[in-house]
């Protein structure tokens, strides 16, 4: 990520004069407000991805939240505070609060000497977007082939049900939308459960061999690893399933609350 510029910076003394020898000393200049930070150090990708909400990123919600902080002579950040969040209510604030120490700004030169500063700065949170849909090109595997492999799919659908209950208990959505955030999940969820089991026994039917199969139920060794490719390209059901839930799971939510498109961040802006 190219990093800016720290906008140039004039400073003038005003000298108060007069015989009077009591005279109120001025008070200290107000720290400058920097809008263009020159930053020593930003949070990582992998950082910004760990804060970003819950909920918004299962919706592929896109957020801006933009702070403004104390500046510190060493360069880190203190009593920030949120100027502006778009959208509100889905956790970009507390996101961006959250990732306030991971920022280092190089300080204020001010007559040689380093200084205290404001800065303000906006972080972008962009969804990923889906990769294209690879279509599966090799051979389709027959009925009795894809009841076998479902039955291995219904067999951990418990485990799959309690990640998803576990999901539901900090989604980080303001408290007005909570219970209407959770429904939204539960009820695109259960519409698109046996769609997701069955692209996935579609799948594992496509990359593993009947033998192979038993010979694992059997307690024998795993099936080869296939290539990154031919496991894209068998998942191409659950790929365009998980596509299509998403966009449903955003656009009940989007009828209910605001849900703005946010502008394409410029080259150097602070996001994932």
């Amino acid at each position: 990520m190219r990093m800016t510029s720290m906008a140039a910076l004039s400073a003038g003394v005003i000298l108060l004069g007069g015989p009077t020898a009591a005279q109120t000393p001025p008070a200290p200049p107000r720290p400058s407000v920097i809008t263009t930070p020159d930053w020593a150090s930003i949070p990582s990708g992998e950082d910004m991805a760990a804060a970003y909400p819950e909920f918004a990123n299962a919706i592929g919600q896109d957020g801006d939240v933009t702070l403004r902080c104390a500046a510190l002579a060493s360069g880190s950040l203190e009593r920030c505070e949120i100027v502006e969040t778009k959208p509100v209510g889905l956790g970009f604030d507390r996101a961006g609060l959250s990732l306030s120490s991971r920022f280092r700004v190089s300080p204020l030169q001010v007559d040689g000497e380093e200084a205290k500063s404001i800065v303000q700065f906006t972080i972008r949170f962009r969804a990923r977007p889906f990769d294209p849909v690879l279509p599966w090109t090799g051979p389709e595997p027959d009925a009795a082939h894809l009841a076998a492999t479902r039955t291995m799919i219904d067999g951990v659908s418990a485990d799959v049900e309690r990640d998803f209950q576990r999901s539901l208990q900090d989604l980080d959505v303001d408290a007005d939308r909570r219970d209407k955030a959770r429904a939204i999940l539960v009820q695109v969820h259960q519409e698109f459960a046996e769609r997701h089991k069955a692209a996935a026994a579609l799948a594992m039917a496509r990359l593993v061999t009947r033998q192979q199969l038993a010979t694992f139920q059997a307690g024998g060794p795993p099936p080869p690893q296939p290539s990154d490719e031919a496991f894209v390209r068998a998942g191409d059901q659950s790929a365009s399933t998980s596509q299509q839930e998403m966009e449903r799971m955003k656009a009940l939510y989007c009828a209910q609350f605001d849900c703005p498109t946010l502008s394409t961040p410029p080259a150097d802006a602070i996001q994932p």
